[in-house]
């Protein structure tokens, strides 16, 4: 299956399926709980040489968004029925959720880690006693400003892509290989690198189209089979051979937010010294 994939909102969508009937999306960004008119959940006590902040994290999509994808997907997919298009989070492997508190120039560290609910929107709570310098940046954070306080979610994401692949040589090169060694792939790869032999290859679904290395010496090692395995091959004409596979890959994902920049778009719902406003 051909990757097809874009960015809108935030959110990464690519088709999980040939047909472009079912697709999965990726936010980009984390968020936190909202209340019933969409604004952030976050709980601020200051004591003065403690504070203590609760919140809980998400990393999923409103029901607006998935219809507002739905209808972007439609359009670029040429479906007629946005409706009809399934949409689901992304196959993702091993998610945590990470507070983090931030020196305000650009370094941040984890305040505390979560796992999450295992299922979107991959809830995870956090109850944070701050001191000190942890103190000083999430009172920052909460007051608007960017870089103090923030959360992230890191996750692996799984994918299948599928490889092709065209190997030609001369049979003069045939002639001086070692078919039976075991390093009969290596052997392919030199000729390939020295110009005695040339290959071709294709590769669906890879993220920015790079072919992962283990993807590349499965190919290498599929063609060495065909030749070992086809007499044909051992002992005909120039070689033209064409081999294909498909395999699961996981690629590392993160989801970042900075609660300060939250917090100020929000219009900063946290009472000075006190609890969430919407409490």
């Amino acid at each position: 299956m051909q990757h097809f994939g874009f960015d809108f909102r935030g959110f990464h969508c690519f088709a999980a399926d040939a047909d472009m009937k079912s697709w999965h999306y990726l936010p980009q960004s984390a968020d936190v709980q909202r209340d019933d008119a969409g604004k952030p959940i976050l709980s601020f006590t200051d004591l003065g040489s403690t504070a203590y902040l609760i919140f809980s994290a998400r990393w999923g999509a409103t029901n607006e968004d998935i219809e507002a994808l739905r209808r972007e997907i439609a359009a670029r997919s040429g479906q007629p029925d946005a409706a009809q298009t399934r949409l689901s989070f992304a196959p993702i492997t091993a998610p945590l959720c990470n507070a983090l508190i931030g020196d305000g120039r650009g370094t941040f560290e984890i305040a505390a880690s979560s796992v999450t609910s295992g299922y979107p929107p991959y809830a995870a709570v956090f109850d944070l006693a701050l001191e000190a310098e942890w103190l000083a940046s999430a009172r920052a954070g909460v007051r608007e400003q960017a870089g103090f306080l923030a959360v992230e979610y890191l996750a692996r994401h799984r994918m299948p892509i599928k490889g092709r692949a065209r190997f030609r040589a001369p049979a003069a090169l045939r002639d001086g290989l070692r078919l039976d060694s075991e390093d009969l792939a290596e052997q392919l790869d030199d000729a390939i690198r020295d110009g005695r032999a040339s290959i071709a290859i294709e590769v669906d679904g890879a993220p920015d189209g790079k072919i992962p290395q283990t993807l590349h010496s499965k190919l290498f090692a599929l063609i060495a089979a065909t030749i070992r395995q086809s007499p044909a091959h051992r002992t005909g004409g120039d070689a033209d051979i064409a081999v294909e596979l498909e395999q699961m890959i996981e690629e590392p994902v993160r989801a970042f937010r900075d609660l300060g920049t939250l917090v100020a778009a929000e219009s900063n719902r946290m009472l000075p010294g006190g609890e969430d406003a919407a409490d």
